[in-house]
């Protein structure tokens, strides 16, 4: 069971996310051709570390088997207000180094059958300084400014984007 309730003004829910750098370049990924990009990952179920749920989440995204994780950052975000619900995310971020790429050091595409939803994931390799520009909105955005500036070291990062 993933870690994450709803209720009738907010939402919540606690991931995990991959960093993974190769050439310059980290792994974006558009889920459902939502027109922003961000890091691999997904939901921690019950009772699992986040350590673990990375490395599952990562070879169930990507087929990548992970030969060493940092704990990079800790971002708790708080987004939204659509339909009148907030959302909290508690977002766990890993810098991963990898196996083995195989053929996925370019972009590529595939559908993730996700507890019965099929989801369309798109990835790329977006070079580090492009990070902020408009064509790869990455989110988020605290993430994106600490990767662009080669930032490794772990930092807890607080971000409110709520609209009114």
């Amino acid at each position: 069971m993933d870690v994450k309730f709803t209720n009738q003004k907010s939402r919540f829910k606690h991931r995990v996310c991959a960093v993974i750098i190769n050439e310059d370049k980290v792994l974006g990924v558009e889920i459902n051709h939502s027109d922003f990009y961000c890091c691999p990952g997904g939901h921690v179920h019950l009772g699992e570390s986040t350590l673990d749920a990375v490395k599952r989440e990562l070879q169930e995204e990507t087929g990548f088997i992970t030969k060493s994780a940092k704990l990079l950052a800790v971002n708790e975000n708080f987004f939204g207000k659509r339909n009148e619900v907030e959302f909290h995310e508690l977002g766990f971020y890993y810098l991963i180094e990898v196996e083995d790429f195989g053929e996925r050091d370019k972009d590529f595409s595939l559908t993730e059958n996700d507890e019965g939803e099929l989801v369309d994931l798109d990835f790329k390799w977006i070079k580090l300084d492009d990070l902020e520009n408009e064509e790869y909105e990455f989110m988020p955005v605290p993430i994106a400014k600490k990767l662009k500036a080669r930032n490794f070291e772990f930092e807890h990062i607080i971000t409110h984007n709520l609209e009114d």
